[in-house]
């Protein structure tokens, strides 16, 4: 495990050929040779493939596949297991367009007969499918990396404490999840300025890294917050482990720090939870770390706790709002509101996003982040999200019949969704009984959704794509999405997520991870909207690298069907 993520030094790229029979090697070898590109490498059985991809760097995969052979599907199933980035380009006698579409289903990245073998073909493929695949990798190295810093960030701290909770439970090791933060950090920054402060979080995170063994992983999460994750073995003390780290990590950060003639006394506040005893939830296990944090922060000196039951955060200001979701439900208490999507070529609004609002009796208008999650705890979150699609249905008719007409309405679909058996029936009926223009109506899924049964996604989206549904992946680069499932569903849209727009005129690496996602998107026949467009220079930059769609403040808030359908039609009636 890595505290900071570095690139790998170039190397001279390598083509493995699986070749059993022989068929291709005669050809091949002489066609990838005579660019003088690629080292190739020949094996002649699945098995010296597997084993040869396994222990080296190879970039690309050539499988020579007949239909003699084991079945293909499975074969390239076992080969991704152990590299599932490098493409595989299957070759044969003469594959047909069926057969092919068959290959590509199973995680072929691109097929080749040999009646059409020739250098510039095969050249032109490989060269493709390195792109790629660097392209992919490219931006998942971008999206795991605090660009301040260079630590991991709070996507990758998520991923790789999942993994480590999961492995535990195997091993019984323990999982310390560790917190730590600067105490009065803001006041810092008022006093000594944003450099200052963006000087001290560097050095702090190189303290912490200092002070920690190897194999500890050190993210920053956000302003001044790191976090930690330190397995100990079933045989340790583990608070005794921990405790002893983060006496060193104390005197590392206690010792002063310089800004320019300044010299800076800072104190930190650390919080540590467990696992198992403290939960195995990844949210829940930092929660409570962050509660033990907070707790060190009334000593006013730098210094640790664990958590313990009685830090339990009691103070939750919309718990009580749980008994009354399924009575709002059943009279109408919530409500969509329209973001709209712009077409940076024309200006025009083309498209918009469903977001659900509920309009409370006695607290106004509340936004999802105050009632999602609890309406996942009592369980309603799955008839909540077929209402969305029904009154986005209801709503969409009712533009159409007002002489409007949208290219795409998007509605969010819940990962959680996925987990009801009765997912496509339901939504075909609800699309059956409104008569909805389903050629307009967008399904937006998380890259959180794609973490579940592939079989069981892939399945749900194909049947659902008859009715002329389209689909679009919402939150793009902060999740961890599978390139070659990427290529498998019926995904006509990626939405690059707000994160990466803020900063993306004042951040490279911002600016990159857009590039690249546009890049990689448009190379797979794909649109691309970008969320949170604030400024002018945010859509600048966006129109100077071909995005097709915008959606942010810069243009409009989300506002409800009413405002959205008068806007239309002065759009309309301007036109």
């Amino acid at each position: 495990m890595h505290k900071a993520l570095r690139p790998e030094p170039d190397r001279p790229k390598s083509v493995l050929l699986i070749d059993i029979d022989g068929i291709s090697s005669r050809i091949l070898k002489s066609l990838v040779e005579s660019t003088r590109k690629y080292r190739l490498i020949i094996t002649r059985t699945f098995a010296d493939g597997m084993l040869c991809q396994k222990q080296n760097e190879c970039d690309v995969i050539l499988l020579a596949c007949n239909k003699r052979q084991p079945p293909l599907p499975k074969i390239i199933n076992k080969l991704h297991q152990f590299r599932p980035e490098v493409p595989i380009i299957a070759l044969g006698v003469n594959i047909s367009e069926k057969y092919g579409e068959e290959l590509i289903k199973a995680n072929a990245f691109d097929y080749i007969s040999v009646s059409k073998y020739s250098t510039e073909l095969l050249n032109r493929a490989i060269r493709y499918a390195i792109l790629s695949a660097e392209q992919q990798q490219k931006i998942i190295e971008l999206r795991d990396q605090d660009a301040l810093t260079g630590l991991g960030n709070r996507q990758l701290f998520l991923k790789l404490l999942e993994d480590k909770l999961e492995g535990s439970q195997q091993s019984s090791h323990k999982i310390a999840v560790i917190s730590i933060d600067i105490n009065n950090f803001r006041s810092l920054n008022s006093r000594f300025g944003q450099h200052s402060g963006d000087m001290v979080v560097v050095e702090m995170g190189k303290r912490i890294t200092a002070s920690v063994p190897e194999n500890t992983l050190v993210a920053r999460l956000g302003n001044d917050e790191f976090a930690l994750i330190v397995e100990c073995s079933p045989f340790e003390d583990a608070k005794r482990v921990v405790s002893n780290m983060l006496k060193n990590v104390a005197l590392n950060l206690h010792k002063p720090f310089r800004y320019g003639h300044n010299e800076m006394q800072i104190n930190c506040s650390m919080g540590i939870a467990f696992a198992p005893e403290h939960g195995f939830e990844v949210e829940q296990l930092i929660h409570r770390a962050v509660l033990a944090r907070q707790e060190s922060k009334k000593a006013f000196e730098t210094k640790y706790t664990f958590f313990h039951e009685g830090l339990d955060d009691k103070e939750d200001l919309y718990s009580d709002l749980a008994p009354e979701i399924a009575h709002a439900l059943r009279s109408n208490q919530f409500v969509l509101h329209y973001q709209p999507q712009i077409d940076v070529r024309t200006g025009q609004i083309i498209g918009a996003e469903t977001l659900i609002r509920w309009n409370h009796p006695e607290r106004g208008l509340l936004y999802p982040d105050s009632f999602i999650p609890l309406c996942e705890q009592v369980g309603l979150i799955v008839p909540i999200g077929y209402w969305i699609i029904h009154q986005a249905c209801m709503d969409l008719n009712t533009l159409q019949k007002n002489g409007i007409f949208l290219k795409h309405l998007g509605v969010n679909l819940s990962f959680r969704q996925f987990g009801d058996d009765q997912l496509v029936p339901t939504i075909k009926r609800i699309l059956e009984r409104t008569g909805v223009d389903t050629s307009v109506l967008e399904l937006e899924l998380t890259e959180s959704t794609l973490h579940d049964d592939e079989n069981h996604i892939i399945s749900c989206l194909d049947s659902l794509s008859e009715t002329g549904l389209s689909f679009s992946l919402d939150d793009f680069g902060t999740g961890y999405s599978s390139f070659s499932l990427l290529q498998k569903l019926p995904i006509d849209t990626i939405k690059i997520d707000r994160s990466f727009i803020t900063d993306v005129t004042t951040s490279d690496d911002d600016a990159k991870i857009v590039r690249a996602i546009i890049n990689l998107a448009h190379n797979m026949g794909k649109n691309v909207i970008a969320e949170g467009v604030e400024t002018q220079n945010q859509l600048d930059f966006l129109v100077e690298q071909n995005c097709d769609m915008v959606q942010g403040y810069f243009f409009s808030r989300p506002v409800e069907f009413s405002t959205f359908k008068h806007t239309l039609q002065h759009c309309a009636e301007a036109v």
